[in-house]
C-alpha cells in the first residue's frame, strides 16, 4: 500500500523533531520561561503529527481513501486542530514573552522561571 505524501512527510518531521525537542530541552543558556513555552510548543506540535499520521493509518485500514464525511475521523480532527490552536497560541506567547525580556533584560534574565509572567501570559490567551 503506497501512503500519502502528506503521511509520509508528517512522519519524517515527527522523526526529525526529536533531536530539536533534546536541544531545546537541554539548552541552559535559554531563559527558563522561553525554554518552557519552546518545549509546550514542540510536545503540541509531535502530537499534532501524531495524530496526523494516526488518522491517515486508520484511513489506510479501513479502506477508507475519500471519506464521503469526517466522522469516521472526528476524533483525530478534534486532537488535530486543538493542537494546530495550541502551537499558533504558543508562538504569540513565545514573541511576547522574548519582548518583555528585551524591554527588562536586565532584571529578566537574571531570575528563574518567572510564573506570574507564564500566568500573565496564559491569561492574555484565555
Amino acid at each position: 500500500v503506497m501512503l500519502p505524501l502528506k503521511t509520509i512527510s508528517a512522519v519524517v518531521c515527527c522523526i526529525a523533531f526529536v533531536p530539536c525537542l533534546v536541544v531545546i530541552v537541554l539548552n541552559k543558556s535559554t531563559h527558563a520561561n522561553c525554554r518552557t513555552l519552546l518545549v509546550v510548543s514542540a510536545l503540541s506540535q509531535q502530537v499534532m503529527l501524531i495524530s496526523q499520521v494516526l488518522m491517515f493509518t486508520y484511513d489506510i485500514r479501513i479502506d477508507n481513501w475519500m471519506p464521503a464525511t469526517e466522522m469516521d475521523e472526528y476524533w483525530f480532527c478534534m486532537v488535530h486542530e486543538c493542537c494546530y490552536f495550541i502551537t499558533t497560541f504558543v508562538a504569540i506567547l513565545i514573541v511576547l514573552e522574548r519582548l518583555i525580556a528585551t524591554v527588562k533584560a536586565e532584571s529578566y534574565e537574571s531570575r528563574p522561571v518567572n510564573k506570574k509572567l507564564l500566568i500573565f501570559l496564559l491569561l492574555i490567551g484565555v
